[in-house]
């Protein structure tokens, strides 16, 4: 109906971006996901890749908000799972549709792999927001 004058067209709704934390020169998300098998980065690489395309960042597959002192900063998670294990990437909202990835870990139960995750994303979220650390945007693999 490329030629109905009664037709609309409206833009397609912008994708949310996502990036990595950085302190000085170092991009601490890119770091830990050089660690990761290749099972794993490719969820990593799919998880982002899917969830920028959902606009209500609610409807994330995995998304929640942290509670206790997490919640102060406003710090939420998305998990994936490879090679075995309950992945998570605990992450801030920047204005716009920007995701920023503060910090990627392991998590069992009640307890996160580094043991001071959550504490060292607190302290990212607020070096952030006083702007003592930057972040990158990261490249969304389409391939995947």
């Amino acid at each position: 109906m490329p030629n109905h004058k009664k037709v609309i067209s409206f833009p397609p709704p912008a994708k949310w971006s996502f990036r990595d934390y950085k302190d000085g020169e170092a991009n601490r998300i890119e770091e830990w996901y050089e660690t990761l098998s290749e099972e794993a980065q490719d969820n990593f690489d799919t998880l982002l890749k899917n969830t920028s395309k959902i606009q209500n960042h609610l409807l994330w597959g995995g998304f929640k908000y942290l509670k206790g002192d997490a919640k102060r900063e406003r710090l939420w998670q998305l998990d994936f799972i490879a090679d075995r294990r309950q992945y998570r990437l605990l992450g801030v909202f920047q204005p716009g549709k920007h995701a920023a990835l503060i910090l990627g870990c392991y998590h069992k139960g009640d307890n996160y792999t580094p043991r001071d995750a959550i504490e060292t994303a607190c302290k990212r979220a607020k070096a952030l927001r006083e702007g003592r650390a930057t972040t990158d945007e990261r490249t969304i693999r389409e391939d995947i």
